[in-house]
C-alpha cells in the first residue's frame, strides 16, 4: 500500500483583521502617525475597549463603517461610538466581577440587556448610559456591602441623620445599618 503524504495545515490568513502585529497592522499604525484622523482595527478595538473581532462584526452589523483596508476608521466616528456603548472588558474591570457568567447574571439582575449581540451568544454591546448608571453605584456581591458604603453611612449617622435616614439614602437594609451602628458604638471592628 502506498503511504499519503499529509497535506500541510493551511497557513493562517493574515490581513488588518488580525491585529497590530501583522504587515497590514504595522502599515496602519505607520499610516495612523501620518494621518491620525484615519485609524486601523486595532486601534478601533482599543478606543472602544472590545477585541478586533468585535470591531469586524460590528462593521458587518453596519454600526462602523469601514472605507479602505488599513485605516478604513474615521477616529472621530470611532470615539463617537465609543461614548454610546460599552463592552464586558470595561464592565467587568470597573464592577470588579472576573467572570463572564457572574457579570452576566449581575447585568441581567439590575435589568441591562446587550442592545445588540455581536456573534450569537458571543460578544454582546451595550447601551454606555444605562450601564454607567449602574457602574456608578456601589456594587455588592451577593449580600456583602462595599467597605465605603458602610463608611458613608457611618459617617451620616455621626453627623446627624438617623439610622434609618442614612439606610434610606445609600439603599442599605435597616437591620443592616442598625448593626454597623451598634457594632461601632461598641467598638467591634468589621
Amino acid at each position: 500500500m502506498p503511504k499519503f503524504k499529509r497535506k500541510p495545515p493551511h497557513p493562517r490568513a493574515k490581513g488588518v483583521f488580525y491585529g497590530p502585529e501583522s504587515p497590514e497592522g504595522r502599515e496602519a499604525a505607520t499610516r495612523e502617525a501620518r494621518d491620525p484622523t484615519r485609524i486601523g482595527f486595532a486601534t478601533a478595538a482599543s478606543v472602544l475597549g472590545c477585541s478586533i473581532f468585535a470591531v469586524q462584526r460590528m462593521v458587518a452589523a453596519g454600526k462602523l463603517t469601514a472605507e479602505g483596508k488599513v485605516t478604513p476608521f474615521e477616529r472621530r466616528h470611532v470615539e463617537a461610538l465609543a461614548k454610546t456603548v460599552i463592552f464586558l472588558p470595561e464592565i467587568m474591570s470597573r464592577s470588579g466581577y472576573k467572570e463572564y457568567s457572574s457579570v452576566m447574571k449581575w447585568l441581567n439582575s439590575n435589568k441591562v440587556r446587550p442592545v445588540l449581540w455581536l456573534a450569537k451568544n458571543g460578544v454582546p454591546m451595550f447601551d454606555r448610559t444605562t450601564s454607567e448608571k449602574i457602574l456608578n453605584r456601589p456594587i455588592s456581591i451577593g449580600n456583602a456591602h462595599p467597605k465605603e458604603t458602610r463608611r458613608r453611612l457611618l459617617a451620616s449617622v455621626e453627623s446627624g441623620s438617623s439610622i434609618h435616614q442614612a439606610s434610606r439614602a445609600l439603599d442599605v437594609p435597616y437591620a443592616t445599618a442598625q448593626n454597623w451602628v451598634r457594632q461601632q458604638r461598641e467598638g467591634v471592628k468589621a
